[in-house]
C-alpha cells in the first residue's frame, strides 16, 4: 500500500496493522460521507418529495426509499453515475489518448454551473454547457490553446474548436432534452468518490408500501382507542360534543391528540365558569382575555421550544438511526409545536388571569404559584395524552415519518416545561414591573 505513488494515507513500513486499519476505516466512512452528501444533492435536483436518505452503519451502505417515483431506470442511472469528468489530450481521435507521467488527466473538470442548451445552426441537436471554476478555467484556457483545432478527449469526445478564455466548455451528442438534464444535475451535484453500485432495489408500491400501511393502520387504532379511553373517562359525562378530523394516516393521529387538546381547554373552562351560575354565552366570554405581559411571556416560550427541537436535531444528526433532516416535514413539526405550546400556556395564564380577578388578599408570588399548582393536573394529562399518541406514531408509523415524530415529541416535553416555567416566570416579572395592576 506505502508502495503506490498516490499514498494520500500517509502509510509506512513502519505503521502498525492497527493504525492502518484505522486509517482506512477513516478513509471509508470519509468517502461514504461524500457519497452521501451526492445522493442527497441529485435527489433533491430530481424533485423527489420527502426522500428518506440513511447511512446503513457498519455496512459501508447507503439506504435511499423514494415515495412516488415512477421512472426507477432514469432514477438508478443518476445515482450510479460517478459524474467524474475529465479531459485528455488526443493523439489519435477516439483510438488512443497522450498519457502523463503520473497517470492523471491534465485536467478534471470541478464544474461550478452547467445548462442544457440547444445547437443555434441544429436547433434539434441538444448540448450541456458547463463552467469550470478558476484553477480549472486556467488550466483548460492553456489546455486548449495547445489543441486548437484538434479533438481532446472530454467525457463525450468534444471537439475544441477554439482557444476557451473563460473556462466555459460544452458537451454534445445524442442527447434527449431528459438525458441532458440529467446530466446537468449529476455534473451540478458533485462526482462520487468511488464507484456506486446498488445491491438491492425494491418497488414497494404507488404509496407508502405495505408495510408501512400496515403500520401506520395499527397505529392509527392505537392511538384512537386510547385517545377516546381517555375522552370518556374525563368528559363522558360533561354532554359536550368533540369534533375529530382525519387528514390521513399521520395526520388523523396527530389531530386527534390536538383536536382533545383543544377541547380539554376550552371545556374544562367552560366547566368551571358554568358551575359558577352564568349562561352559556356569559361562560363562553369569560374565558377571553388580553394582556400584553401574557403575549411576551407566550412568544418567549416559543422561542425556547423552537431552538430546543433544532438544538436536539443538530446534535444527533448522523448519531440516531433515523433521519433528521431539515425538510418539509420537519418545518410541519416545527410548526405543530409551536401550535402546542401556544395551548399549553393558555391553560396556565387562563388560571393566573382568574386569580388574578378573585385573589386580591394574595400576594403575586402567592397567586402564580398557586395558579401553577391548580392546573398542573390539567395540563400533565393534555401533555400525557398527546405525547402517548405521537410516541405510538414514532414506533409503529414507519421510518419515513419517524423524524417528523421524534420532532414533535421532543416538541412536546420542553413546550410543557416552558409553559409552566419559562412564560409563566417572564410574565411574572412583567406583571411586578407594570404600573396596571387590572388584568383583564
Amino acid at each position: 500500500m506505502f508502495g503506490k505513488r498516490n499514498n494520500k494515507l500517509g502509510i509506512t513500513y513502519k505503521t502498525s496493522n492497527q493504525e492502518i486499519q484505522k486509517k482506512v476505516e477513516n478513509e471509508v466512512n470519509s468517502q461514504i460521507e461524500t457519497a452521501y452528501q451526492v445522493f442527497k444533492t441529485r435527489i433533491d435536483r430530481f424533485g423527489v418529495v420527502q426522500p428518506n436518505i440513511q447511512r446503513v452503519p457498519g455496512t459501508g451502505r447507503i439506504q435511499i426509499e423514494l415515495p412516488g417515483v415512477k421512472e426507477t431506470d432514469r432514477i438508478k442511472k443518476m445515482l450510479q453515475t460517478s459524474a467524474k469528468l475529465e479531459f485528455w489530450e488526443d493523439i489519435i481521435e477516439l483510438y488512443a489518448i497522450k498519457g502523463t507521467q503520473d497517470g492523471k488527466p491534465p485536467l478534471e473538470g470541478s464544474i461550478t454551473e452547467a445548462a442544457v442548451n440547444v445547437d443555434p445552426i441544429n436547433p434539434s441537436k441538444i448540448m450541456v454547457d458547463m463552467q469550470m471554476d478558476q484553477d480549472g478555467a486556467i488550466k483548460w484556457s492553456s489546455m486548449t490553446k495547445k489543441n486548437q483545432k484538434k479533438p481532446i478527449a472530454v467525457v463525450l469526445d468534444d471537439l475544441v474548436n477554439e482557444p476557451i478564455e473563460n473556462g466555459r466548455s460544452q458537451i454534445s451528442g445524442n442527447f434527449t432534452q431528459q438525458e441532458a438534464e440529467d446530466l446537468v444535475d449529476v455534473l451540478k451535484s458533485g462526482k462520487l468518490p468511488a464507484r456506486a453500485t446498488i445491491v438491492q432495489a425494491e418497488v414497494v408500491g404507488p404509496s407508502l408500501g405495505s408495510e408501512n400501511i400496515q403500520n401506520g393502520l395499527i397505529s392509527a387504532l392505537a392511538a384512537l382507542l386510547v385517545t377516546f379511553l381517555w375522552l370518556y373517562i374525563n368528559y363522558g359525562r360533561s354532554e359536550f360534543g368533540f369534533v375529530l378530523t382525519l387528514p390521513g394516516i399521520a395526520g388523523m393521529v396527530l389531530t386527534l391528540g390536538m383536536s382533545v387538546d383543544a377541547n380539554i381547554i376550552t371545556n374544562e373552562r367552560i366547566k368551571e365558569e358554568l358551575r359558577k351560575g352564568k349562561s352559556v354565552p356569559q361562560a363562553v366570554s369569560d374565558v377571553q382575555f388580553r394582556k400584553w405581559q401574557f403575549a411576551l411571556g407566550g412568544i418567549a416560550a416559543l422561542f425556547h421550544d423552537v431552538i430546543i427541537v433544532l438544538g436536539v436535531f443538530s446534535l444527533f444528526d448522523n448519531i440516531l438511526p433515523f433521519s433528521l433532516e431539515i425538510d418539509q416535514g420537519f418545518v410541519a413539526a416545527i410548526l405543530t409545536v409551536i401550535g402546542y405550546s401556544i395551548n399549553d400556556s393558555v391553560i396556565v395564564f387562563d388560571r393566573i388571569r382568574e386569580n388574578l380577578k378573585t385573589h386580591l388578599h394574595m400576594s403575586r408570588l402567592e397567586l402564580f404559584n398557586t395558579s401553577l399548582n391548580q392546573v398542573f393536573g390539567r395540563t400533565m394529562n393534555t401533555s400525557v395524552l398527546t405525547f402517548m399518541t405521537v410516541l405510538v406514531m414514532f414506533i409503529f408509523g414507519g421510518e419515513i415519518i419517524r423524524g417528523f415524530m421524534f420532532a414533535i415529541l421532543i416538541g412536546i416535553g420542553f413546550g410543557t416545561y416552558s409553559s409552566i416555567y419559562i412564560a409563566s416566570s417572564l410574565t411574572f416579572d412583567l406583571l411586578k414591573d407594570s404600573k396596571d395592576k387590572t388584568v383583564k
